[in-house]
């Protein structure tokens, strides 16, 4: 037996659900003070619910950054001082460096935009180093060394931060302007309360240049330098409820090769036991850095596998476990470890007997959130288990479906050549196909269509992936299926007599349409009420779009007998010459100058 202590903040939960007895072989030791195994005299156990005093009080944030400004070990310099910011040049060793750089990526990545949640502030991939007993990232000696080092510049206890969070940025992909207490609550009594400071430690110098960590309200711009640190605080000093909105930051794009950084954010108080125990009543928004929250209800196997601590897991199969347990949502440990990429901690399940076809409340099978996640290995791994390749949940969504609607072109192969219906249609009719080209992936679109997929499929609503994509205005997704889907779906009308040139006027988007009429979209077609593009254009005011198809389609008098487009034509007409005049006056496009009689016009419809 151990120490006579809790190795992890949940035992107490795990005790109080009767789990000491149940799953003996690993509480016993894991586990003992909350499960009373102490020899002799135990030591007061310690609620990891409760608060804790602050950390950091007023004016605690320029004490600390005095003191990190004083570590002449790490060659520091103050950038700005108010608000303080702190380069610490040489904080660890280049070796150092590249040993972690690359244990992070043997812990796996998220998939893009996984650092912040949503890709319209940032593209990169992130993932967590949480502190847990038997982690698979944690039981590197190096990281829990960094972490060590990173804690004395912080001036905080371990518990009051988030995990080690680690960054990989390609050619390109950026963190846009943010602030860290964005998101956070800022009521008193929130435990763990919002972020105070962070550290930010370069591993990589990108090869191409850029990369740099900008603070452009302070005029700062720090270059990636491999082993340099960042210090920045996100409250003001004399308010610690108060953000200090001088602090947005931003990551500026990479011009080539990778970076890879890690940062470790400070709380004024216990955030991180809080997480791990799974509390009641939040943390402030910030337990999705753990990539994993607890709740109540949920078995020590789904905590091990959810923070990413295989070898935990393997001993809690080998005392009990139950393999197929679910939690309150259908959620099974096998769930988890497809979603999060664990192939050891997923072959751990399957090997205990863990149900491949098991489905969580949505219908979803663990094979769904591999391909969700574009967790490729674990989609293989599961699909040799004899995991359906065609499961569906009850929107009728299968595992192809999710990897092409999320752009994972890796899992998408695996399920292919596992024989995957690449027509499959969900409750709404959509196929593979419509599902990449209405999210706008078009390496998909150009994978599948490679496969053999039906470029002139249609889902519920009468929709092709073409009207899919320039629906969405999905310019990219739309090239792909012209240039490899044949020119059917050009010419297909949707349920409402739409092409997708109308989609494209409709949207008063010139470059779908300048497409469109490219590959050989007829201009003239009739649509909705009977209308041209060109009419649609034109009733919806695109000047440049109206511009682009007036040589190619009449303005008319649509339809009759009391249809809503009856007796526009004079109008369009004149406001079709004056949204041409515009165009032409910024030089959209260069030819004779457009008819301004309203009669003429007219007269092309007879």
């Amino acid at each position: 037996m151990s120490s006579c202590s809790d190795q992890h903040p949940a035992c107490p939960r795990w005790a109080a659900d009767g789990h000491c007895d149940e799953l003996s072989g690993f509480m016993d030791s894991e586990c003992a003070l909350s499960c009373g195994r102490c020899d002799g005299a135990a030591p007061a156990a310690v609620d990891p619910c409760e608060p804790v005093p602050d950390a950091v009080g007023p004016g605690g944030i320029s004490a600390a950054f005095a003191n990190a400004a004083a570590m002449e070990r790490f060659s520091p310099s103050m950038v700005s001082d108010d608000p303080p910011v702190v380069v610490l040049d040489e904080f660890i060793g280049r070796d150092e460096a590249t040993e972690i750089a690359a244990l992070s990526e043997s812990v796996g990545f998220r998939a893009s935009g996984s650092s912040c949640g949503h890709k319209e502030l940032c593209n990169s991939a992130s993932v967590s180093c949480v502190p847990v007993s038997g982690g698979d990232c944690w039981s590197h000696r190096p990281m829990r060394e960094l972490e060590s080092r990173m804690l004395r510049v912080l001036q905080v206890p371990a518990t009051n931060c988030e995990p080690l969070r680690f960054f990989r940025y390609f050619e390109g992909e950026v963190f846009g302007l943010h602030h860290d207490a964005e998101g956070q609550v800022f009521e008193a009594d929130t435990v763990g309360g919002p972020r105070v400071w962070t550290l930010y430690v370069f591993l990589s110098e990108p090869e191409g240049g850029g990369g740099h960590f900008n603070l452009p309200r302070l005029n700062v711009s720090i270059p990636p330098k491999v082993g340099r640190a960042v210090l920045w605080p996100h409250l003001r000093d004399d308010d610690l409820m108060t953000p200090d909105e001088r602090t947005a930051h931003e990551g500026a794009p990479v011009g080539g090769g990778v970076k890879y950084g890690v940062n470790l954010h400070a709380h004024r108080n216990n955030v991180r036991t809080r997480v791990l125990a799974g509390c009641a009543g939040g943390v402030g928004g910030v337990a999705h850095t753990f990539d994993y929250e607890t709740t109540a209800g949920n078995s020590p196997l789904h905590d091990a596998v959810g923070f990413g601590a295989t070898a935990a897991a393997r001993s809690l199969l080998a005392a009990g476990a139950a393999a197929g347990a679910a939690d309150a949502t259908g959620i099974t440990p096998l769930h988890l470890a497809a979603g999060r990429g664990l192939v050891g901690a997923a072959r751990a399940c399957l090997e205990a007997g863990a149900p491949t076809e098991q489905p969580d409340r949505s219908g979803a099978t663990p094979l769904h959130m591999s391909a969700w996640r574009g967790e490729a290995a674990v989609a293989r791994l599961l699909l040799d288990a004899g995991a359906d390749a065609d499961a569906t949940t009850a929107q009728g969504v299968t595992p192809l479906h999710l990897a092409a609607k999320h752009g994972h072109a890796d899992a998408a192969r695996v399920l292919l050549d596992a024989g995957a219906a690449i027509e499959a249609a969900s409750g709404r009719g959509s196929t593979s196909l419509h599902m990449a080209a209405r999210a706008g992936k078009a390496a998909l679109a150009r994978l599948l269509l490679r496969a053999g997929a039906d470029a002139v499929a249609v889902d519920a609503g009468g929709q092709t992936p073409l009207h899919a994509a320039v629906a969405e205005g999905r310019a990219e997704a739309a090239r792909a299926l012209v240039e490899g889907g044949g020119g059917g779906a050009l010419t297909a009308a949707d349920g409402g007599r739409a092409t997708p040139l109308h989609h494209a006027a409709l949207r008063g988007d010139a470059a779908l349409a300048r497409l469109l009429l490219e590959a050989g979209a007829p201009a003239d077609s009739r649509g909705p009420r009977d209308a041209t593009p060109l009419e649609v254009a034109v009733a919806r005011g695109h000047a440049e779009v109206a511009a682009l198809l007036q040589g190619g389609a009449a303005v008319g008098v649509a339809g009759g007998g009391g249809d809503p487009w009856q007796g526009w034509a004079p109008v369009a007409a004149a406001l079709l010459c004056v949204l041409l005049a515009i165009a032409l006056r910024r030089r959209v496009r260069r030819g004779p100058r457009p008819p301004c009689d309203g009669r003429r016009a007219q007269s092309a419809r007879g």
